[in-house]
């Protein structure tokens, strides 16, 4: 069996500086899709689903918080069964698998079996590789594609690899060697996010090298919907070329506590205000809500910033306009 054909294509690229954002197209099953897109998780499904509200985003992902490898793996079936019917459920739209692993935790081999195990018999065109050792070199990491993909092969699987890479890499030259082999390979990279105080070079090099390469780059595990100056994350980081996100939240929490106050998505700023009281009908029903459209504002406003890019004027006619978007852009 032939695995499903990934095309990725460009219509046209922004440019300033060291970085650029193309307006990307993939084709999948037949399926064409632009690019960029956001990819709600479980809680945000369910957010959607309890109020009767729908998410205009053609991919979902499938969020695994771990902070105990002896868990998950012990857990394997019940988890096994989560992400099929997750999946299943979703079969109509691109489904990913996300990984968050504990700071403190490490990849073993066992645990990288369990997380090809969970995925394999999903319905999800994608199986998501993640690195036994972050710091491996290049062709150590090439040498466990190598494996991967003849594992799919035994399991006469048709599902297309996608390589994981986490930006916590120590070695900033090792992060940009491991993107530029993998460029001549695949054709989705997926990042595990880290914020730019914490690896400036890493972005340096990740904006620099999209700009240069027409290549599906997925950042994952985005902390939360927006920095600490509530400017989004996922609107923002298109114009740093990353064409999909999907967000997962600290260690210590579980995604559905409610704080005191609820932010709103504003599309005049690309940040999240402060929306003022009273919440009604009750603010549990507002917090999901606002949450709910807010998403889909942003899912409209990356469709905005496609334009630009394709046309060419993304840094010139769209992000001086934006002040959220020239703030979070100096950081990086």
């Amino acid at each position: 069996m032939s695995a499903p054909a990934l095309v990725v294509e460009t219509d046209g690229v922004s440019t300033e500086g060291i970085r650029g954002s193309h307006a990307l197209k993939i084709t999948i099953n037949e399926r064409d899709i632009n690019l960029p897109i956001t990819s709600p998780y479980q809680n945000e499904i369910e957010r959607a689903e309890k109020r009767y509200m729908t998410i205009s985003s053609p991919s979902v992902t499938f969020l695994e918080h771990v902070t105990s490898p002896e868990d998950f793996i012990d857990s394997l079936e019940n988890r096994k069964c989560a992400y099929e019917k997750f999946a299943r459920d979703n079969s109509s739209l691109l489904v990913n698998y996300s990984f968050d692993l504990a700071p403190s935790q490490h990849m073993s081999e066992a645990l990288r079996n369990a997380i090809r195990d969970v995925q394999i018999d999903s319905k999800s065109e994608f199986l998501f590789e993640y690195e036994l050792d972050i710091n491996q070199t290049v062709d150590a990491l090439m040498e466990q594609l190598e494996q991967a993909q003849q594992w799919l092969l035994e399991k006469k699987s048709t599902k297309i690899l996608v390589p994981v890479i986490d930006m916590k890499i120590e070695d900033e030259d090792l992060f940009l060697k491991k993107l530029q082999k993998l460029a001549k390979k695949f054709k989705r990279i997926n990042l595990v996010y880290q914020s730019p105080t914490q690896s400036p070079a890493h972005w340096g090099f990740l904006q620099k090298f999209l700009k240069e390469n027409i290549i599906w780059c997925h950042m994952d595990c985005v902390l939360n919907r927006y920095n600490n100056e509530k400017i989004s994350h996922r609107v923002s980081l298109y114009a740093l070329g990353i064409s999909s996100s999907s967000i997962a939240y600290g260690f210590g929490g579980d995604g559905t506590s409610y704080p005191m106050k609820i932010y709103e998505f504003d599309q005049n700023t690309i940040k999240y205000e402060r929306l003022p009281e009273p919440y009604t009908p009750s603010k549990a029903e507002k917090k999901d809500r606002t949450w709910i459209n807010s998403l889909n504002e942003e899912i409209e406003e990356l469709k905005i910033m496609r334009e630009h890019a394709r046309n060419g004027t993304l840094y010139t006619d769209y992000v001086l306009t934006k002040s959220g978007m020239v703030i979070y852009l100096s950081s990086f």
